[in-house]
């Protein structure tokens, strides 16, 4: 299910998850243990991978899907949390270094920065928001076709959709 297609019960949770879930992993940031080059590595990987953009443009290509299916929801509020994701969004880039780093070793990391920062790697990553805007019509396009493919099957099969 492509993520502007979320019912309203999972987009409460994509909508708690992007308001709590930076304040948490923020929390984790400092590291916890971690060698302090591992996690220095850790955050030229994520800075290098152009995390920032893409996360941001996750939140915006689903907010106008999301403002649609929540009409009782007030423009006002899509515009603060627009705001503010944008405001905010270096939290939860500097929380992710944790992460990276608890899961690669510093050599591993080290090669990921070498890769992000060759030409490839900034060819990969000025390309991943075009990338993923085909990628999310490719994902409406192929679940319309399998949802109208097994709403016809359960029709011929003298089955509603809705009871």
């Amino acid at each position: 299910m492509s993520p502007n297609r979320l019912p309203r019960s999972q987009w409460w949770v994509f909508l708690f998850a992007m308001i709590v879930l930076p304040l948490t992993l923020q929390a984790q940031a400092s590291g916890g243990g971690m060698d302090g080059n591992q996690l220095k590595a850790a955050r030229r990987l994520v800075q290098a991978s152009g995390a920032e953009a893409i996360i941001l443009q996750a939140i915006e290509m689903t907010l106008p899907a999301q403002r649609a299916q929540n009409p009782s929801i007030p423009a006002e509020f899509w515009d603060r949390f627009t705001a503010k994701a944008r405001t905010e969004v270096r939290l939860l880039v500097d929380s992710l270094a944790p992460v990276y780093a608890k899961r690669f070793s510093k050599t591993e990391l080290e090669q990921l920065v070498a890769f992000y920062e060759s030409p490839v790697g900034r060819h990969i990553v000025a390309e991943q928001g075009s990338i993923a805007q085909e990628s999310q019509q490719l994902g409406i396009r192929g679940g319309t076709r399998l949802g109208a493919g097994v709403a016809g099957e359960m029709a011929d099969e003298g089955k509603p959709l809705r009871q």
